[in-house]
């Protein structure tokens, strides 16, 4: 607001009719004290009153300036209002129209055993006695290689052949062996007869006894080598004789490396293949502490594979570690797929799983119940004292009744919870306050009533007014 004020020059003006030419005498100018005390004593009123009004209109501006002190103080607490409204206020009524417009859908508390889950990760592995490496227990040369990685192959299937003089050798050693074992054998039982008879001395039978064990040792050796190398003792005796060695595969399962060429010499104990069978396939999954002691043998997981459209396969646990990895601070957990039939399931990828834990009582709600504000996590019920009182006349409804007559619940309350265990659409709740087994909760629409506390719009019961058949 903008105050002007004026002061007129009268309220200023001065006497100063001393000094007019009448009161000159022969050109100088002559005072007599009584004029000059009059003068003064009109001079101060004048002053007097100019300051006074001065002083009074500076007074009126700035007190029109300032905001009221009730203005402001209704100011700062409707701020304060909106900043506190969820901390504050946990009861509200609606009209009916906003509970169509909603979409709002009421159900009850339930109280049940629950199957808990454990979500982990981890990775697929293979047991030990199902992965293993080929290579050659002495040197050769790669004359073939019959097949190549990703390859499926059956115990006791030829992968690779070898060839080497060396080979020849020791076939040779054994014929040799074998036939000087005959010889051995015929000697040492002709010395025992003649022992027996006192034809020959006991030294003679023990050397003919000692050259026939040395000799049936180093043929039983030889064959062992042979066996080791895949050549048939049964071709030999035949006299079948071969420079090529076939190297097979000890497991079935699906090669996953290939070491060598053609023509390259291959090492002793250098692996030339890798074979997994992933047929029983391990998972390792790494569990924390707080997690592990819900954790026994034989309880069933879910495997999600989130590189493959979030597929999943169903094993069971079967190890638990006995060990904490200091980086991780996690305990491994073994489980196995029993049957598997995927041939996708290759050891090391990345896998997701879920392992269900025994059952317990708890209070549950539908997962969509549940809002979530912040931190907080919160379920709204009907107030259903406030809905029970009748309805004043000319105030807003507390519930209202459909074309059917069903009772349209308009007041509600907001009760915080703590969440716990979730399956199947289904999650644990530990509130605040008891929620009776005769609550109805609101399943649907939960954030629309959130969304009008914190607005201030709809709270307590002070929604807005609706004409009569408007809904």
């Amino acid at each position: 607001m903008l105050v002007q004020f004026t002061l007129h020059r009268e309220h200023l003006k001065l006497d100063f009719s001393i000094l007019q030419p009448a009161n000159l005498k022969n050109g100088s100018m002559k005072l007599t004290s009584k004029t000059l005390l009059k003068n003064k004593e009109t001079m101060k009123k004048q002053i007097s009153i100019s300051l006074i009004v001065l002083l009074a209109a500076l007074s009126l501006f700035t007190s029109c300036k300032q905001t009221p002190p009730a203005e402001e103080a209704q100011a700062t607490a409707q701020h304060a209002h909106k900043d506190t409204i969820e901390e504050v206020v946990d009861d509200l009524v609606i009209t009916s129209r906003q509970f169509k417009a909603a979409g709002i859908e009421l159900g009850k508390v339930g109280n049940t055993g629950l199957t808990g889950s454990i979500k982990v990760s981890g990775r697929l592995e293979v047991p030990p006695q199902n992965r293993a490496a080929i290579s050659v227990y002495v040197g050769g040369i790669i004359k073939s290689i019959r097949v190549s990685a990703g390859s499926y192959v059956t115990k006791g299937q030829t992968v690779m052949t070898l060839e080497h003089p060396d080979f020849l050798k020791l076939q040779e050693e054994y014929t040799s062996a074998k036939s000087n074992l005959i010889f051995l054998e015929q000697d040492y039982q002709r010395k025992k007869e003649l022992l027996a008879e006192n034809a020959t001395s006991q030294k003679s039978f023990q050397e003919a006894e000692s050259k026939y064990n040395i000799e049936k040792g180093r043929l039983t050796s030889i064959t062992s080598q042979l066996s080791i190398l895949g050549i048939s003792v049964a071709e030999l005796n035949k006299g079948n004789i071969t420079n090529v060695i076939s190297l097979r595969s000890p497991i079935s399962g699906y090669i996953t490396q290939v070491q060598g060429s053609i023509g390259a010499y291959a090492e002793p104990n250098r692996m030339l293949f890798e074979v997994v069978d992933n047929f029983n396939i391990l998972v390792r999954l790494d569990v924390y502490e707080r997690d592990f002691y819900q954790i026994k043998k034989g309880q069933k997981i879910s495997i999600v594979l989130p590189n493959q459209d979030n597929a999943e396969v169903e094993g069971r646990v079967t190890i638990l570690g006995k060990a904490m990895d200091n980086t991780t601070k996690s305990i491994a957990v073994y489980a196995e797929i029993r049957n598997n039939k995927r041939q996708d399931l290759i050891p090391g990828i990345f896998v997701n799983a879920f392992i269900y834990v025994d059952g317990h009582a708890a209070t549950v709600v539908p997962a969509e119940t549940v809002i979530r504000s912040g931190e907080k996590q919160y379920v709204f019920i009907v107030n259903e004292e406030l809905c029970s009182k009748p309805n004043v006349p000319g105030k807003d409804p507390h519930s209202v009744k459909d074309a059917n007559g069903n009772v349209i619940p308009l007041a509600y309350r907001m009760i915080e919870v703590k969440t716990g265990t979730e399956s199947t659409g289904m999650v644990e709740i530990n509130p605040q306050d008891d929620i009776r087994p005769a609550d109805q909760l609101v399943v649907k629409g939960g954030y629309f009533l959130m969304s009008a506390l914190k607005s201030g719009e709809t709270v307590g019961c002070c929604a807005p007014a609706e004409e009569e058949g408007k809904d």
